[in-house]
């Protein structure tokens, strides 16, 4: 009888050994986590961080910047809301943009791209963002500058005269306050 139950245990032991295997081989492999990276290297305090939160489908970047917020004192973050601008990081880990000195914290993607919107930006499995705080050099914010006036006076124009009509009045002020 004794050769019985430790044949029973070695099963027990054995099946849960399967299953702790499992759950850290498909952690391992099938992990969903978004990555959310927070760097400043343009003054004091310098820091650079890193949290995995859990991807879950359907949630804006705003929920990973929270749901990191909780895990990590260094996202803690400040936003304000403007009426054409929409939600803006104004402040990470107690550092604010400055315009005057042409500091800000620019978001991108993996690949380099830059997210605009965090409110509408949806984030994929296993996708790593970058919160940057930057320096932007004058030139690049008038050269950004002159290129954005026509596109977005632009767009103004078609969906006035194609559309029948904006239906964004913040085009229409933009539209309005360039010439």
């Amino acid at each position: 009888m004794a050769d019985g139950a430790t044949d029973l245990l070695f099963f027990f032991l054995f099946i849960l050994f399967c299953i702790f295997a499992f759950i850290a081989l498909k952690a391992f492999f099938y992990d969903s986590d978004v990555t959310l990276i927070v760097e400043n290297n343009q003054c004091k305090p310098y820091f650079m961080e890193k949290v995995k939160v859990a991807f879950e489908k359907g949630r804006n970047l705003l929920y990973y910047l929270q749901e990191a917020a909780h895990k990590n004192k260094s996202f803690e973050y400040n936003a304000v809301t403007d009426s054409r601008l929409g939600y803006i990081i104004v402040m990470i880990n107690g550092v604010a943009i400055e315009a005057e000195n042409s500091k800000f914290w620019i978001i991108e993607d993996e690949n380099g791209r830059k997210i605009e919107h965090v409110r509408d930006y949806f984030p994929k499995e296993r996708e790593t963002i970058r919160f940057n705080y930057v320096k932007r050099s004058l030139l690049r914010q008038v050269l950004t500058y002159i290129v954005s006036v026509p596109v977005k006076f632009v767009k103004y124009a078609f969906e006035y005269y194609y559309k029948g009509g904006s239906s964004d009045d913040t085009y229409r002020q933009m539209a309005h306050d360039m010439v």
